[in-house]
């Protein structure tokens, strides 16, 4: 839930960056957490050379997730 409201505050963002804004989180548990999200449909991604910038699906948290969009 964490990595998904910051992703909607500041979309296009790699696992290093949220790492920092969830410093008590190894960025392993982060990166899992992305890729998962990703898989689901809650986030969409770009690779950029070995970066993956991710964000979130806005019309996905909509439906599934409506109290996340205000």
């Amino acid at each position: 839930l964490k990595i998904a409201l910051l992703l909607k505050e500041e979309s296009d963002q790699c696992c290093s960056v949220l790492g920092e804004k969830l410093n008590s989180v190894a960025i392993s548990t982060i990166s899992h957490h992305l890729k998962q999200m990703a898989e689901s449909g809650l986030l969409t991604y770009r690779n950029k050379g070995t970066f993956v910038y991710y964000s979130l699906d806005v019309e996905a948290a909509k439906t599934y997730a409506p109290f996340m969009i205000t």
